[in-house]
């Protein structure tokens, strides 16, 4: 599974500054900077879905519904990220992390996260949780208090979307047909509330991208090209069409799968011949971004 790792570090003592409202947070003991790296633990391949994609994080530290620190922050070098918000000692706090590609969320509030982009560049990670670090200096971490030092605790951010890639047995065939364009219809949030961990209700969207060979995917031992690729919000089962277009729109094939789910973190994959031979397609759920894939057959 691909995941981003944070260590957490205490360091000395400083003054509260770059919140992000004007309210002042009564002081319980002194302050105390707590240092985030923030890591992409993965090598940079470039294979599909492999999180190289990110090259932002928006973080917000609450201190109860106030928000008291939050900005946009750069990718530092090799998929790395650093932040140090600073705390008050005996205060409990809620640390919320977004990390994504640039253009493809509004994350201007991380209660209200809106998707700009619907293809390969909407992969995204996050990571909710609250801390607190005693007058003694131990870290407690959504209430239980951490055995490892707290220089080295680890965080893992993981994908608050679903992969919905939709693959051809052939791809030379795919410009043979005409084939221009990838029009994918469903029902999807367009919203994530990355503190409470939650998407906005479904509504009917549609997405079209130009057919493009943007990797590959092997199921029983026999490949087949990714020609369009998906982030989306989790959903229920849902009824999901496929159309494949020329450049003038007129349409090739029109494929209508039912009971398809989006489950965050999760790659979801129709595949078969796209252009020709029976209207037979396959879905595979991958129950995580390394793990082996459980077919199922859709007529």
């Amino acid at each position: 599974m691909n995941k981003i790792a944070t260590t957490i570090s205490t360091i000395a003592a400083v003054l509260l500054t770059g919140a992000c409202s004007k309210a002042v947070v009564e002081q319980e003991g002194s302050a105390v900077t707590l240092d985030y790296t923030v890591s992409v633990t993965e090598a940079a391949t470039k294979a599909l879905g492999d999180g190289t994609n990110v090259d932002k994080m928006a973080y917000a530290v609450y201190d109860g519904e106030t928000c008291v620190k939050t900005a946009v922050i750069d990718e530092q070098e090799e998929g790395k990220f650093a932040f140090q918000p600073v705390l008050y000692y005996g205060k409990t706090y809620t640390a919320a992390m977004f990390a994504y590609k640039y253009g493809a969320y509004n994350v201007s509030d991380l209660k209200a996260i809106t998707k700009s982009a619907d293809d390969e560049t909407a992969d995204a990670f996050t990571h909710t949780e609250t801390v607190m670090i005693d007058h003694n200096g131990d870290l407690y971490v959504n209430g239980i208090k951490r055995d490892d030092q707290t220089s080295a605790h680890a965080v893992t951010l993981t994908r608050p979307v679903a992969q919905l890639a939709v693959a051809t047995e052939v791809f030379d065939e795919m410009a043979q047909a005409g084939a221009s364009k990838i029009q994918v219809g469903l029902s999807a949030p367009n919203s994530y509330n990355a503190v409470t961990g939650t998407p906005a209700t479904a509504a009917t969207a549609n997405y079209t991208s130009t057919v493009a060979e943007l990797g590959t995917i092997e199921v029983s031992g026999k490949p087949y090209t990714v020609v369009s690729c998906n982030y989306l919000l989790p959903t229920d089962t849902q009824t999901v069409t496929v159309k494949v277009l020329k450049a003038d729109d007129t349409v090739i094939r029109t494929i209508t799968l039912d009971n398809i789910p989006l489950v965050a973190n999760k790659k979801t994959q129709i595949y078969g011949n796209l252009v020709k031979g029976e209207l037979t397609f396959n879905v595979s759920i991958n129950n995580g971004f390394n793990t082996e894939i459980v077919e199922k057959p859709v007529q």
